[in-house]
């Protein structure tokens, strides 16, 4: 007995909605509205000298810089603690939300009380980010107590 073209195309398409249900979805799934809706200014924050110039930009987190990953790229986590010796240890968890590799540069800026350089800027540090998963940046100042607070900038490596 023969198939019609139409039954053969009906069991077709049974066949691929059958599939596609049965595709497993990644296990990190990425939102990115309410980033992206959220005003920058926290509790602490880098302010314009002349307001409205430029929005505030919030201390102790994270800054994605690089308009090119802002739809890739999450961040997990940001953590600061004290050493020992008085400096700042910062370390934040990055999530690769697309389906392969990055690679992102994270530097952090250790800043007084008052809002000044408490050091230069570290050096551009290069995180592999492999697909659907995390990965970390970590830093130190070594300026004692003068750093009081921090912003991590990250942006896509090349």
């Amino acid at each position: 007995m023969m198939w019609s073209i139409a039954k053969a195309a009906a069991v077709a398409a049974g066949a691929a909605v059958l599939l596609a249900a049965c595709t497993p979805k990644p296990a990190v799934q990425c939102d990115f509205t309410p980033m992206l809706q959220a005003d920058a200014a926290g509790e602490q924050a880098l302010l314009p000298l002349t307001p409205g110039t430029m929005k505030p930009v919030a201390l102790n987190t994270v800054s994605v810089i690089d308009a090119g990953i802002r739809r890739k790229v999450l961040v997990q986590s940001v953590q600061a603690s004290r050493t020992a010796t008085g400096n700042v240890a910062v370390e934040t968890r990055l999530m690769n939300c697309t389906d392969h590799p990055l690679q992102v540069d994270g530097r952090t800026n250790f800043l007084t009380t008052g809002g000044g350089s408490a050091e230069a800027p570290s050096m551009w540090q290069r995180v592999y980010l492999p697909p659907r998963s995390f990965a970390s940046y970590a830093e130190s100042s070594v300026s004692g107590p003068n750093a009081a607070t921090f912003l991590i900038e990250v942006k896509e490596g090349r």
